[in-house]
């Protein structure tokens, strides 16, 4: 899935896991479009993308949160995002905020995501 772009609203095609977690999978990726449609219009100019386990539906379990990957961010704005999911969502939504972080780590998020959205 890497270097792959995922539009807003696709679930991409995964393999079922026989684990009966398939619809709670598809309303994390649903809350995840709607969280990202939220940030880009509460925070300008940003870039939004998908990272942990809604990339691996293998790895998706009853605890999973949502990892939203935006490079722009720094840890202040992190907690602003946060706090304004929390009062949308049910789910965790993890913001990682990239500009916060070491060239090296920023660069392992970055080969670990995919950018949602246009």
């Amino acid at each position: 899935m890497r270097n792959h772009r995922i539009k807003s609203g696709e679930i991409p095609a995964y393999i079922t896991v026989n684990d009966g977690l398939d619809a709670q999978y598809k309303k994390a990726w649903n809350t995840a479009f709607k969280a990202v449609k939220i940030l880009k219009t509460r925070f300008k100019n940003i870039k939004v993308r998908v990272a942990g386990s809604l990339l691996h539906r293998d790895r998706f379990h009853e605890g999973s949160d949502i990892d939203l990957v935006v490079p722009e961010f720094t840890m202040s704005d992190k907690m602003d995002a946060e706090k304004l999911m929390n009062c949308f969502f049910p789910l965790v939504i993890d913001i990682v905020p990239l500009r916060s972080m070491l060239s090296l780590k920023r660069a392992y998020f970055m080969e670990r995501s995919v950018p949602v959205g246009s």
